[in-house]
């Protein structure tokens, strides 16, 4: 699906090199992120997947659903930062 597709009903706040692609799958874990993968960082009582997005970028992942920018020298890396990640589950689980 296309990434404009996928975010259709998500309210975005801002977003950083934000171009169209294929997103096949979207994860909350940076262990399956990949190619073709949107990582959700999502923020927990003990574990902010934000601090993860670096392995994540490792394996091949360039989508990130945020909710604070990142500081990604990576020009190909697209940030879609909303206010809160976890209350977007209309496409992950």
């Amino acid at each position: 699906m296309l990434l404009s597709k996928l975010l259709e009903n998500v309210e975005i706040e801002q977003m950083k090199n934000y171009y169209d692609c294929e997103i096949n799958e979207v994860v909350t874990n940076s262990l399956n992120a990949k190619d073709n993968t949107m990582f959700c960082c999502i923020v927990g009582e003990k574990v902010d997947a934000h601090n993860y997005t670096k392995d994540a970028i490792e394996n091949g992942c360039k989508v990130f659903l945020v909710e604070r920018v990142l500081q990604i020298s990576d020009n190909s890396v697209i940030q879609i930062k909303v206010a809160s990640v976890r209350n977007i589950n209309n496409f992950y689980t």
